[in-house]
């Protein structure tokens, strides 16, 4: 029998953890989960369990200051991503908002039939359902990827996004972007994502890999390293990437094998040269 409960605490986030990951299609950093969580402090999210297994959830992350809002739905099965739906959708009542437009991503664009029928059979009205897809937002030229620049401000929003890994020393920093060893996701003018590369010869090494916790839904790290290993081809172009991993992130091993990446030993993932 399932049971759907609210994700209210920090254990209740952790239950979710790999279930993240599998829906992000790429390594996800508690620390930064919980971050958010305590920021927007949620009172609609929720997971399902049965058994004692967590095998889906669902919550939603405003978007704008209007009435669109973008639904994050995962479930090990579509019995599951409908039970949840028919749930959020049953405690909307607590909403002052009179009507709201829902996005999701592509690969869920075969529930909204169902989700138009409940919001009828909730007597809900809605503005529109529709859904995003992602990969799109490199062609709309949404998202680029450059170089990072050696000046403060720059320097600034880095060294934040790779707290994660240990912040280094901005000395350290520096020379890293005068190497142009280090990449850095824009999306509409805003820095949301690092990429640091060490150089050996004819290879790099991607030794720190991090997307902001907002941005982490969306698709953008297949993109990112994509662009990065295109951006330092253009000088090299026989250049080979490699790569750590932990064996056990089987959502990460997905990513990287997603875009040409297979294992040569115990410890690293290694580019094809295209």
């Amino acid at each position: 029998m399932m049971t759907i409960q609210p994700i209210n605490n920090e254990e209740q986030l952790n239950k979710i953890a790999s279930l993240l990951e599998a829906s992000y299609g790429e390594e996800v950093d508690l620390k930064d989960e919980v971050d958010y969580f305590k920021e927007v402090n949620p009172n609609d999210w929720y997971l399902a369990i049965i058994e004692n297994e967590t095998v889906g959830f669902i919550r939603y992350f405003p978007v704008g200051t209007g009435n669109l809002v973008e639904l994050e739905l995962y479930a090990t099965n579509q019995i599951i991503k409908k039970n949840l739906l028919s749930y959020f959708v049953q405690v909307w009542d607590k909403y002052t908002r009179t009507s709201i437009r829902i996005c999701l991503q592509e690969k869920e664009a075969d529930l909204i039939p169902f989700m138009v029928d409940l919001l009828f059979e909730q007597s809900k009205t809605y503005q529109e359902w529709h859904y995003t897809d992602i990969i799109k937002l490199s062609e709309t030229k949404e998202l680029t990827v450059r170089l990072a620049v050696d000046r403060i401000s720059e320097q600034i929003i880095i060294q934040n996004l790779l707290e994660e890994f240990g912040a280094a020393s901005p000395k350290v920093l520096v020379r890293n972007i005068q190497d142009e060893q280090i990449t850095v996701l824009v999306w509409k003018d805003k820095i949301v994502g690092v990429c640091v590369v060490s150089a050996h010869e004819i290879q790099r090494e991607i030794i720190q890999f991090v997307i902001a916790p907002m941005h982490r839904r969306k698709g953008f790290g297949k993109i990112f390293l994509e662009q990065t290993m295109m951006l330092y081809r253009k000088t090299i172009p026989k250049l080979q990437f490699k790569l750590r991993v932990k064996k056990e992130n089987e959502a990460a091993i997905n990513l990287y094998k997603s875009i040409g990446f297979y294992l040569v030993s115990s410890e690293y993932w290694l580019t094809r040269t295209k």
